[in-house]
């Protein structure tokens, strides 16, 4: 199975460190993983036009590629005044050519979201949960974590434990 994941986070903080967590307990099944890091990603600006044009550096079209080619796909962003990033917005926005794409009718999608306060993770992670709908993806699960500082997920094995607890539990099952 080829896992996908998408960090809409522009720096190594929570959501990287989460997405790194939910990736080594798809390893250990032997499972082809790979971690997208937006922030490392030449993708131009949408313009809201189906048929833009971008330069050759934009690399879009080789993320979308392997978006199409996964067996589940991972979107996950830090809420940003209870939204997506920047970048993952512009992920997004830039789906505007292929939304309609039968490979992504029922491609399974995990929905992560972090934030200081639940109600911003939970708004953020229910945009992500619009985008998944229009495009027809069956949403597996959605996980969101209400964390303060870049740095309180390395010292909180309780939230490793949960991460472990929500993918080897029901997560694995509707895989």
């Amino acid at each position: 199975m080829y896992v996908l994941a998408i960090c809409g986070s522009h720096r190594n903080g929570n959501t990287e460190y989460i997405l790194r967590k939910i990736l080594d307990i798809f390893k250990r099944d032997n499972n082809k993983c790979e971690l997208i890091l937006l922030r490392e990603k030449n993708i131009e600006l949408s313009d809201g036009n189906i048929d833009n044009k971008h330069s050759k550096e934009d690399e879009m079209s080789k993320i979308y590629q392997k978006v199409r080619n996964a067996d589940i796909l991972i979107l996950a962003s830090p809420a940003y005044f209870n939204n997506v990033s920047t970048i993952m917005k512009n992920f997004i926005d830039r789906f505007n050519r292929y939304w309609e794409d039968e490979a992504l009718k029922g491609k399974k999608v995990l929905l992560i979201s972090v934030a200081a306060t639940k109600k911003s993770a939970e708004k953020c992670c229910e945009y992500l949960a619009e985008f998944a709908q229009i495009c027809k993806m069956k949403i597996i699960k959605k996980l969101t974590f209400e964390i303060e500082n870049v740095s309180d997920l390395d010292r909180k094995e309780q939230i490793s434990r949960e991460i472990e607890n929500e993918i080897r539990g029901d997560l694995y099952g509707k895989c």
